[in-house]
């Protein structure tokens, strides 16, 4: 009796047999063709590979039109900045229903610099679009998007000029969202090198998740400690809470208290993104 391996092995040869059969009757076949139509397929065999490699290197040179420069901070995190100065989405922002609390393994994120500041970017989590005024928006449903969002707005509201005006118009909610939004149109842009160069977050804590409302603590590197050591990691650490409205989350205008301990030398039991 036959087992399964020695009809298998048999499917094999049987199927190799069959082709050399064919690859044998194709050459005699060929053999009898006119000559002439060699040159003509030959010729068309070219024609296509330079249409594909120029398509190749179409491809390659949009990619590379996209990006205007790739740098690093002094963390040694790669910075991109788009041709567009405004932002890049990167991917299809997924879809889903229902709150997601629980982050099952931190993304991997591209950090962007957007109108000089360092704004966090994900392939499924978001921002999926921009503003005709230049703010991201068009996040995911779950808590480590909101984080995303609340620091992307934050961003641009320090930036301050008509871009925080937007990015309060666009980004935020709460009481005194609309009042801020009317001072800012008076004030400018600020343009002190603290502010464009203030480090994008490397880590989130959810502290709270629930009835679309996220508040959770952002982790932000510091080139030193408070002494000045280069040598002693440490983070501050700042509180923000995002709520989900119009489909798409909103950052909240002071309201949540921050931590008590602003500074931290680790990130033990934190989420820690990658770059």
């Amino acid at each position: 009796m036959e087992t399964k391996n020695s009809r298998k092995i048999w499917a094999i040869v049987i199927a190799i047999v069959i082709l050399v059969i064919a690859i044998v009757a194709a050459f005699f076949i060929g053999k009898e063709t006119n000559h002439e139509e060699r040159p003509r397929e030959e010729s068309q065999e070219m024609n296509n590979d330079e249409s594909g490699d120029s398509n190749e290197k179409n491809q390659e040179d949009l990619s590379a039109a996209e990006w205007s420069e790739d740098t690093s901070d002094v963390f040694g995190r790669s910075i991109k900045t788009p041709a567009s100065k405004v932002g890049k989405p990167l991917g299809q922002v997924k879809e889903q229903d229902s709150l997601q609390c629980e982050v099952n393994s931190p993304e991997k994120l591209t950090i962007e610099r957007t109108h000089d500041m360092q704004t966090l970017w994900s392939e499924d989590l978001g921002p999926g679009a921009v503003t005709k005024d230049g703010v991201p928006e068009k996040y995911a449903h779950t808590a480590e998007a909101a984080m995303l969002a609340a620091w992307n707005s934050n961003a641009y509201l320090y930036r301050g000029g008509d871009l925080a005006t937007a990015a309060v118009k666009t980004n935020f909610t709460g009481e005194n969202a609309e009042k801020l939004g009317a001072e800012l149109e008076k004030s400018p842009a600020n343009t002190d090198e603290k502010a464009t160069r203030r480090a994008a977050p490397q880590a989130f804590k959810i502290t709270s998740c629930g009835d679309d409302r996220v508040i959770g603590d952002l982790a932000l590197p510091l080139p030193t400690d408070e002494n000045g050591d280069t040598d002693n990691p440490t983070w501050i650490v700042v509180r923000m809470s995002a709520v989900w409205q119009e489909d798409d989350w909103k950052t909240e205008l002071e309201s949540v208290k921050q931590p008590a301990n602003k500074q931290i030398a680790n990130l033990d039991g934190w989420s820690e993104w990658s770059f």
